[in-house]
């Protein structure tokens, strides 16, 4: 449901975020969330020639609108914020992908990434970090042309791939605590800052020890060392008939943990 704005200026939010958001409805300061403007209710309810101001800063207002008589605007639904981030966020993508394509083509006239870096206000390096991607992306070769029917099943290398990845992921959260992995990654506060790292995980990587006091790695090397798990066949006897036992050999403490961390013994032998 979409709530009505009453004569205070109270904030709507619309579930239908494809509607065009109603700028006219919009108060002139709602794009000033700073310490001006702190207390705008953003839906406009009287306007002064072009501008529209809600009743809070219409209250406010010392110079705007002198000598002009404002103009009661039509009740209404109250100004739709969410719909407001929703158009945003897609002008602005919209902005960084015409950005994109004018590098690109500045690239592709000449232009050096210095020039273009002082049109942007960044460093060389600064611009080229941001648009080499797109810049990668222009001179892909175009796709080939493909069926309209795909396959019902993946092939067999496809298969392979996405179950090896499945693997891998599942073997890296269950031997995290061996490993350089965070455990308790905090949860960011702004969805777009750096990720952080908890202390317990800083600890881990300074020390490259675990919590248990068993050797802190990476996962690759926590692979490598359980290559290193042999099983050796002991033949008794001084000929090809005796008999064979096969032995494995003594797993160290991180071996021998993480077959415990699966929930599975040492296999003596492959099936």
């Amino acid at each position: 449901m979409t709530s009505q704005n009453d004569p205070a200026g109270h904030i709507a939010a619309s579930p239908r975020r494809q509607q065009p958001v109603d700028s006219l409805r919009r108060c002139y300061y709602a794009t000033d969330p700073t310490a001006r403007r702190p207390w705008c209710t953003l839906t406009a309810t009287v306007r002064y020639g072009a501008v529209a101001l809600c009743p809070s800063c219409n209250a406010a207002r010392s110079t705007l609108g002198k000598g002009q008589t404002p103009v009661p605007l039509p009740a209404g639904p109250g100004f739709d914020v969410l719909g407001w981030v929703a158009s945003a966020h897609q002008q602005a993508g919209a902005a960084e992908a015409t950005l994109a394509a004018a590098v690109t083509r500045a690239r592709q006239g000449g232009a050096t990434w210095s020039v273009i870096g002082a049109q942007l206000g960044v460093s060389r390096q600064g611009a080229q970090q941001r648009f080499t991607s797109s810049l990668a992306a222009s001179k892909r070769p175009p796709p080939t042309t493909r069926p309209l029917l795909q396959p019902a099943h993946p092939t067999g290398s496809a298969l392979t791939s996405k179950t090896m990845g499945c693997l891998t992921w599942h073997l890296r959260q269950a031997w995290a605590p061996l490993t350089f992995t965070d455990e308790n990654r905090p949860d960011p506060l702004d969805p777009v800052a750096p990720a952080q790292r908890s202390h317990a995980a800083d600890h881990k990587a300074a020390t490259k020890t675990t919590t248990e006091h068993l050797p802190a790695t990476s996962f690759t090397a926590l692979l490598d060392h359980l290559g290193c798990l042999a099983r050796v066949d002991l033949r008794y006897g001084d000929h090809d008939t005796g008999p064979t036992v096969p032995t494995l050999a003594e797993p160290t403490p991180t071996q021998r943990r993480a077959f415990e961390l699966l929930g599975a013994p040492i296999p003596l032998t492959l099936k």
